[in-house]
């Protein structure tokens, strides 16, 4: 398990969400998309988390959350509507990260486009909390090209952040903002208001 650092910005944003939407030009198999997806997530072990509460360091403060990596795949699996429903229909509520996978995951069988070639749809949502666009459209070319080989692809040290230490260099806050950043989570501690996850549900 590791500590977030981000519990009073990504989780209080629970709608913050990616969705993309790609074509694999493949016969659909379900029982195949299944087994990619399960493979996706041995070598991601965020696809086996989800996001748990810990006890706060202090009294009276809003818990730590964490990863919780579990042995089983958390990816949601559906058939869609369309993306773009599908896409609003599942940002359009809270998701609950804490009883939830971070991803979700529609397929859509379109059928052969022209007459010559089978083809599906698939959309990945994915919560904020597993990475950024890059880095879905990454684990979107891996669901496909293990879709297409049914070769397992490289495990993947998902990098979390630990501590302050696990942040890069460039992120460090200088000069006035450090200083008011400082002044405000003082000011925050000394409130000792534990808004948790659920109070922004």
């Amino acid at each position: 398990m590791q500590r977030l650092l981000t519990d009073r910005t990504y989780l209080m944003c629970p709608n913050m969400a990616f969705g993309l939407a790609f074509e694999v030009s493949l016969p659909l198999e379900e029982e195949r998309v299944c087994r990619t997806l399960d493979m996706l997530a041995v070598s991601h072990p965020l696809l086996r988390s989800k996001v748990s509460a810990r006890d706060a360091r202090k009294p009276g403060l809003a818990p730590d959350y964490v990863y919780d990596v579990g042995d089983a795949s958390l990816v949601a699996l559906a058939s869609g509507t369309t993306p773009m429903e599908d896409f609003e229909r599942v940002t359009s509520s809270p998701w609950d990260l804490l009883g939830d996978g971070l991803l979700k995951v529609f397929i859509y069988p379109s059928g052969p486009s022209d007459g010559t070639e089978p083809r599906f749809g698939v959309l990945f949502v994915a919560a904020r909390l597993l990475g950024d666009g890059r880095a879905i459209a990454s684990l979107m070319l891996q669901f496909a090209d293990a879709y297409a080989t049914g070769e397992q692809p490289p495990l993947v040290e998902d990098p979390t952040i630990g501590s302050a230490d696990d942040l890069p260099a460039q992120a460090r806050l200088t000069g006035v903002p450090a200083v008011v950043a400082r002044r405000l989570n003082r000011a925050w501690e000394r409130e000792a208001t534990g808004y948790g996850y659920a109070d922004y549900l």
